[in-house]
């Protein structure tokens, strides 16, 4: 799936977010495969996901 998604699970983010400090938390894959017993993730979101933080990182190097 690709977009936004929900997750019944806590993240940081949250808090950051309650004390006005712009976070988000993101991942790779499916979050109805993460973190159950058997989490799994597909070799082509990996890649696919691996690709993306780079461009993120290309990017605020650039406005930084």
């Amino acid at each position: 799936m690709r977009g936004f998604e929900t997750a019944p699970w806590f993240s940081d983010a949250t808090v950051f977010n309650a004390h006005g400090i712009p976070a988000v938390a993101i991942g790779p894959g499916s979050i109805a495969q993460a973190h159950p017993r058997d989490e799994f993730i597909f070799e082509s979101d990996l890649i696919e996901g691996a690709a993306a933080f780079t461009r993120l990182i290309d990017h605020l190097e650039a406005v930084v």
